[in-house]
């Protein structure tokens, strides 16, 4: 969003729906979503209070996975908050204001850390964060999509592999394992749990953000994709720990997780052309996941 007048008059229109007395008084565009488009506003309420609030509109790509996506993802965040998970509290649900479907969350204080200075306890408490979005019921989810059927999607579209992630060779491995055999009961995923959608207060983690990927399904999908992340992010002894202490907290069985990381890995390499990342971060991270599906291929056997 830019913060042009036209913009002030639909963030006004937004947050009346609210309550007719709220006014924006600054607003202002937030980096780091790629599916979404977000924005924090600063509002003016009828007491002379402040409030700070953040207002999210999904992009065509997500909107044409699910039309609703905005009305789900505030469901489940109203869910989520009750339920005592650190998650913005949702406000509104807006599928007519803005030129596409928006949520509107409370803002959450706190910032995402790329280089913790305590490696070790950042990720425990990352990894503990994963374990207690595992344990919610999905009873009464049902409108969230199954992850089978999000990865059968994938391993299906064709094209879209990067060559220099040996996107070919994952596809081949991965079909010849799918469908994965599960043992484990459905639970709810993130979808996308990387540090970047992390807040923290100095060492407490005080939010988990950006849920319009949550699905449910088997909690290695999510434990796959999130120990790839942590590789990219902060290297190999990073994913030891943090799967290592996942493990610790979850009764499993993690005999498919190799599977599941080949399927982490084609997600990744489906979708590493649209990061705009330079030459040499790209090599790094070519290097990285080279290995990381080597390992998994060798555990496939």
């Amino acid at each position: 969003m830019m913060p042009t007048e036209f913009e002030r008059q639909r963030l006004e229109a937004l947050v009346r729906n609210i309550d007719p007395g709220y006014r924006v008084v600054e607003f202002r565009p937030l980096g780091g979503g790629v599916s979404a488009r977000t924005c924090a506003m600063e509002i003016a309420t009828p007491d002379a209070g402040r409030l700070q609030m953040v207002v999210r509109v999904h992009g065509e790509v997500d909107r044409r996975h699910n039309p609703h996506i905005a009305r789900d993802e505030f469901r489940l965040l109203a869910h989520l908050h009750a339920g005592g998970l650190p998650v913005p509290r949702p406000v509104l649900v807006d599928e007519s204001t803005l030129d596409a479907p928006a949520i509107v969350i409370e803002y959450l204080p706190g910032e995402t850390v790329t280089a913790p200075l305590d490696q070790a306890a950042f990720i425990a408490e990352a990894a503990t964060a994963l374990y207690r979005i595992h344990t919610v019921a999905v009873a009464g989810l049902s409108f969230l999509p199954a992850y089978r059927e999000r990865t059968a999607r994938l391993l299906e579209s064709p094209g879209r592999d990067n060559e220099a992630f040996s996107g070919s060779t994952i596809r081949a491995a991965f079909a010849a394992l799918w469908p994965l055999p599960q043992r484990n009961p459905d639970v709810l995923l993130h979808g996308d749990f990387w540090p970047g959608n992390l807040l923290w207060r100095g060492k407490t983690l005080v939010g988990v953000v950006d849920w319009e990927d949550a699905a449910s399904g088997d909690p290695l999908a999510d434990l796959a994709n999130a120990r790839l992340e942590m590789l990219m992010l902060l290297g190999r002894e990073a994913l030891e720990r943090f799967t290592e202490r996942y493990l610790e907290l979850a009764v499993l069985d993690d005999t498919q997780l190799h599977g599941w990381d080949l399927a982490a890995a084609l997600k990744m390499a489906s979708a590493i052309e649209g990061w705009g990342l330079d030459r040499d971060r790209l090599a790094e991270m070519r290097t990285l996941h080279d290995g990381f599906v080597s390992r998994a291929l060798a555990e496939a056997g």
